[in-house]
């Protein structure tokens, strides 16, 4: 009889050994790479004064489909999870305790991302963040399959989706801001994995460029590293995420709630529009002080709607804090 994955993975955290999760088919004939750009330097100003014509990516029907569609799965056989049946093809990036590598099952030539955990991992988050992607099933948060262990390493099989982060695409253009199609676009995408996020109760807590992929073709993108996610309706102590994309709540090392990853979504779709980031320092102290202020200087090219959109993202009261304030999205 066929076993309801998506059922049994709701029902409780303790899903047993023999339910299979799916995983999915999909051929690669070849990876995307980034080409090296040039660098604007000093033309910076001039370059974000231009007017950007939006490519036939972003208009195109069929992308719009593909970016609200789930991943199509199926189901595997238990006796070929086993990571010998991989073969490792690519190494897509690396962290202090985690590699992910491109691999290819050698029967089924399924194509997945399998995260590498080595002995220095923190096993309680790593158990947490299991835990966690079991839980999600949504088009733009990248699909845990199952994991498995080695007596040197914990992998997790998951969604292969694309090799390039969204911070590695920001840094292969040329100019270095995209248009306001393309930021409603990736926002729009960005904001409902958020909000999904935040009706199961879970706080990513360190959302930022890198751990967003995106397709180029597409312009569909999916939430990865969930490392330092959590489950829970109380308030917070514990600081953790990235600095340049922390809330003035976290910079004070006062209790915080999931309005922290509002501000960081508020972080990102600033970066998106302009090229730079909200707040700038020469040290972090400086740094510091710019966030906890939370003074926007916004270009002369942004609207009003976009204007107020990050004007409520980037509220330094949490509680003022809205993840979609504006008819922007």
């Amino acid at each position: 009889m066929k076993q309801n994955y998506y059922r049994q993975q709701r029902g409780s955290a303790a899903t047993t050994s023999n339910v299979v999760p799916p995983l999915q088919i999909k051929r690669q004939s070849s990876t995307n790479k980034i080409s090296a750009q040039p660098s604007i330097g000093s033309h910076l100003r001039q370059i974000l004064k231009q007017q950007f014509i939006p490519t036939s990516s972003t208009n195109n029907i069929q992308n719009e489909i593909i970016r609200t569609q789930d991943t199509q799965l199926q189901e595997v056989p238990f006796e070929l999870q086993d990571i010998k049946m991989y073969q490792i093809l690519n190494v897509l990036g690396h962290g202090a305790t985690a590699e992910v590598k491109m691999a290819r099952h050698k029967m089924l030539d399924i194509v997945v991302a399998i995260k590498v955990y080595g002995n220095n991992a923190n096993i309680q988050l790593l158990e947490q963040e299991v835990l966690i992607l079991q839980l999600l099933s949504h088009p733009n948060i990248i699909k845990l399959y199952y994991k498995l262990e080695s007596q040197q390493s914990i992998y997790l099989i998951q969604e292969y989706f694309s090799p390039m982060t969204l911070d590695n695409y920001m840094k292969g253009r040329t100019i270095k801001r995209l248009s306001e199609d393309q930021v409603k676009i990736i926002g729009k995408q960005l904001t409902n994995a958020i909000a999904y996020l935040h009706s199961l109760q879970i706080i990513h807590r360190d959302l930022k460029l890198e751990n967003i992929l995106i397709d180029p073709q597409t312009m569909k993108i999916k939430l990865i590293d969930f490392g330092y996610s959590i489950q829970t309706d109380k308030e917070l102590s514990v600081q953790c995420g990235t600095h340049q994309y922390m809330a003035p709540e976290l910079i004070k090392k006062q209790n915080y709630d999931n309005k922290v990853d509002i501000w960081a979504c508020g972080v990102i779709l600033f970066r998106l529009l302009t090229g730079l980031f909200p707040f700038k320092g020469n040290n972090e102290g400086e740094l510091n002080k710019k966030i906890i202020a939370g003074k926007l200087e916004f270009p002369s090219f942004m609207n009003g709607s976009s204007k107020a959109l990050l004007q409520g993202m980037l509220n330094v009261n949490s509680q003022l804090r809205t993840l979609v304030g504006s008819d922007f999205l």
